[in-house]
């Protein structure tokens, strides 16, 4: 099999890129500046979805079997635009160009990295999470639009991600800054209830198999739901950092919390993509998914999760 990643140097295609190369197959990896982390087996392209032109996107997919979408989705935007638009021009319209490149070019499978915001709203959607959330509607558009794009006759398996745990060289943590509050001695604030998290090494493995497969449907992909208090207490054991303060906070606190933390956003020049309400909830409540439908329906198993919490606090 012969795969081109979009991606392919960051946080969870590095990973895709090297449990490809170890199964045998050939990779590709378009990318805007190349990475001395790239392994020399994988063939890279220079060059921007964004920039390169429907022709040139079918010439470069050409003669491969499968696509994947890895590339990070924009969570914030910049103030005083349309941020509907700018959202759609960043996480739907380069995923649409491609996939329908790949099909042009004769692919007959795809994998496409969403969210597990896309999970919850299928799960409840009375929430109504788009709901003044531009972020979480373009995750939305993207699927729908990406089926489209990929037509009947590819494959598209969307494997919807929580936090992301591991270790990527190069590449920061989703939780970085948690990480550096503990390293300062800073403590730690732990919100309500649980949240779903997958290692990075089973996003890999769920994405090849995914390809293998020829998988069709929406995955979410969540090595366990874990309280707050355990993935960072689990940091802080990991990294050797002393607990010196522990602040819990209740469910009226959090959503305090998080409500400022999204409008402070705006004194750095960005909106965060998110309806302050609905995710004060959220973390609130909790943010948890079905652990094993992945794994029934892709065949894979999961990852130990106290590794991932090691290898997250070597970032």
């Amino acid at each position: 099999m012969k795969v081109l990643l979009v991606g392919g140097t960051g946080f969870v295609g590095h990973h895709i890129v090297h449990k490809l190369l170890r199964q045998g197959h050939e990779v590709s990896v378009l990318g805007r500046t190349p990475s001395e982390h790239l392994p020399a087996a994988a063939v890279f392209h220079t060059g921007d979805v964004n920039r390169l032109t429907d022709d040139e996107l079918t010439d470069l997919l050409a003669g491969h079997d499968g696509v994947v979408h890895a590339a990070t989705a924009a969570v914030y935007s910049p103030l005083n635009i349309d941020t509907a638009a700018y959202y759609r021009a960043s996480n739907v319209e380069p995923v649409v160009r491609l996939l329908a490149a790949a099909r042009r070019a004769g692919c007959d499978r795809s994998v496409l990295l969403g969210s597990f915001y896309a999970t919850m709203h299928r799960q409840h959607p009375e929430s109504r999470l788009p709901d003044g959330s531009p972020y979480v509607q373009s995750r939305l558009e993207q699927t729908s639009w990406a089926r489209q794009a990929a037509g009947d006759k590819m494959s598209l398996a969307v494997l919807e991600l929580p936090y992301v745990l591991g270790y990527t060289p190069g590449r920061p943590s989703a939780f970085a800054p948690q990480l550096e509050q503990l390293a300062q001695g800073k403590g730690i604030v732990v919100h309500p209830g649980e949240v779903a998290v997958a290692a990075v090494s089973e996003v890999a493995d769920a994405a090849v198999a995914a390809l293998d497969k020829r998988a069709d449907g929406e995955f979410p992909i969540a090595t366990a739901n874990v309280s707050w208090h355990r993935l960072l207490h689990g940091f802080a054991v990991a990294g050797g950092h002393a607990l010196q303060r522990v602040w819990r906070l209740r469910r009226w606190e959090t959503q305090l919390v998080i409500r400022y933390r999204l409008l402070r956003t705006r004194k750095d020049g960005i909106v965060l993509g998110f309806n302050p309400a609905m995710m004060a909830r959220l973390h609130a409540d909790g943010m948890c998914v079905d652990t094993e439908v992945a794994v029934q329906a892709l065949g894979i198993a999961h990852a130990d999760l106290n590794q991932a919490i090691r290898d997250t606090a070597r970032n």
